[in-house]
């Protein structure tokens, strides 16, 4: 759902850049100021539905975000700790689940992080438009956008840690961590 959500954010954008054709003029921009007030009515609409969208995905993920999060951790550690004090003929299966896990953690967190960014791209495709040739009106539309736009839209593990790529690398870490301490206490040499 992530994907398709920036996806949409990247049509967004593109729809925000070339709100404007390039090749209209000054005086193109002004005798069409109806048909850009629909545009960017158009644009604000989708939107505030892309949020709205984004805000029933966090309410129906965030639980299974934040359990997926947390044993993907847990696994990670204990797959790790067996991989290390087993015997070579079960290593390979023990890398086999390791490697499953992180893969299915990062596949979380980079689809996570891909929404945060897109989203955050809808100011700078604001910015880069030609807003600047506009009404009065036009530019306050313009600027709202690019303001709400600079809080990015994201996913959260029950409102805890907004979920993005910074969380796979804490959830890697806690998980040497706890290995570390496994190891030391099972190794105590």
């Amino acid at each position: 759902m992530c994907s398709h959500l920036a996806m949409l954010l990247e049509i967004l954008q593109d729809d925000i850049l070339n709100i404007v054709p390039e090749e209209w003029t000054y005086n193109d921009v002004v005798n069409n100021e109806a048909l850009l007030k629909q545009k960017m009515n158009d644009i604000i609409k989708r939107h505030e539905k892309l949020i709205l969208m984004t805000e029933g995905l966090e309410s129906a993920c965030s639980f299974i975000i934040a359990l997926n999060m947390v044993t993907g951790s847990i696994i990670i550690c204990f797959m790790g700790f067996l991989t290390t004090v087993m015997g070579l003929a079960n290593v390979v299966k023990y890398l086999y689940s390791t490697f499953s896990t992180l893969l299915q953690v990062f596949m979380v967190t980079w689809y996570a992080n891909l929404l945060i960014e897109k989203s955050t791209g809808l100011s700078g495709a604001a910015y880069n438009s030609r807003w600047y040739d506009c009404s009065i009106g036009f530019k306050r539309s313009m600027l709202i956008l690019m303001i709400r736009s600079d809080r990015p839209l994201h996913v959260t593990a029950m409102k805890f840690s907004m979920i993005s790529l910074n969380t796979f690398t804490r959830i890697a870490s806690s998980s040497w961590s706890y290995f570390t301490l496994l190891r030391k206490i099972y190794d105590p040499e």
